[in-house]
């Protein structure tokens, strides 16, 4: 407690004394070598004064108690205002402290809930593993994947019928990105719907040569190019069925010998699904 009042009246004598811009000897030095600069003068005067010296030290010596008594009674009033400021500022910064130690504690999790959510963040890591690879298996209908494959093979389906079960069909699928997911399992959904071949433009009289070329001509990034004749059986159909899963234009040419039943579908770079739109802008 002593230690403890002691460190409370060093740390206020230290902030008085900054206050005034000084240290502890200057300010005794200040205070009182000035007080007793005065005294000095003042017995000179009186010593003059008087001619004695007995006499003038008498006379002197109220002058120096006086200027000693009011550098004291400064202190008295002074002081006690840093002591209460040392105070204040002290009380302060516990407060803060304790504010500081309180919101750190309460981002702590008891052990026991933190247990608690372990155990239902591994459960639910553990329903989603399964559920994922129940969806790398198998189909599930309320999939956006199973709606997309059932709707295009239903359109292919349906066109099939349109241009007639016995009749010969040309059907030409084409994209830039050979390898893309979504472009070779549209070809095995179309083929297996419509029961007919896939091929490309060499299929339709394109010279090898200016295959590439053609292919290229005309492509929409994002946007499969719907190419057949106007009066092209099962064709308008077809393409508003399609237009409902992914966006397509109308074309009505064909490169090429074409029959008047064919159709080319020509991917543009990264055509997606229209659910995977939606889903984005979510």
């Amino acid at each position: 407690m002593l230690r403890a009042f002691g460190h409370l009246a060093l740390r206020s004598w230290h902030a008085m004394m900054a206050a005034m811009n000084t240290g502890t000897l200057g300010f005794l030095l200040g205070v009182f070598g000035l007080a007793f600069c005065i005294w000095v003068i003042g017995f000179g005067y009186e010593w003059i004064k008087l001619k004695n010296v007995s006499q003038g030290l008498s006379k002197s010596v109220p002058l120096l108690l006086v200027e000693f008594a009011g550098a004291i009674l400064f202190l008295v009033i002074v002081y006690p205002t840093f002591v209460m400021r040392t105070v204040y500022y002290t009380h302060t910064g516990f407060q803060y402290q304790v504010q500081l130690l309180s919101q750190e504690n309460g981002h702590k999790v008891d052990p026991s809930s933190r247990d608690i959510i372990i155990a239902g963040l591994t459960q639910r890591l553990s329903e989603t593993q399964a559920q994922l690879e129940s969806r790398k298996q198998t189909l599930h209908d309320d999939d956006p994947s199973f709606q997309n494959m059932t709707k295009t093979i239903r359109a292919f389906m349906t066109w099939r019928q349109n241009i007639g079960y016995g009749a010969p069909c040309k059907m030409l699928i084409t994209s830039p990105d050979g390898d893309d997911n979504m472009y070779m399992t549209f070809i095995t959904m179309a083929v297996f719907g419509s029961n007919c071949g896939n091929g490309d433009l060499n299929n339709v009289g394109v010279k090898p040569q200016n295959i590439e070329t053609e292919t290229a001509k005309g492509m929409i990034p994002g946007v499969i190019v719907f190419h057949a004749l106007p009066d092209a059986k099962g064709a308008n159909q077809l393409e508003t069925e399609l237009a409902n899963l992914f966006q397509v234009k109308r074309s009505y040419a064909i490169p090429g010998d074409a029959p008047p039943d064919a159709i080319w579908l020509q991917f543009g770079t990264g055509v997606e699904w229209n659910t995977e739109k939606f889903a984005k802008k979510r």
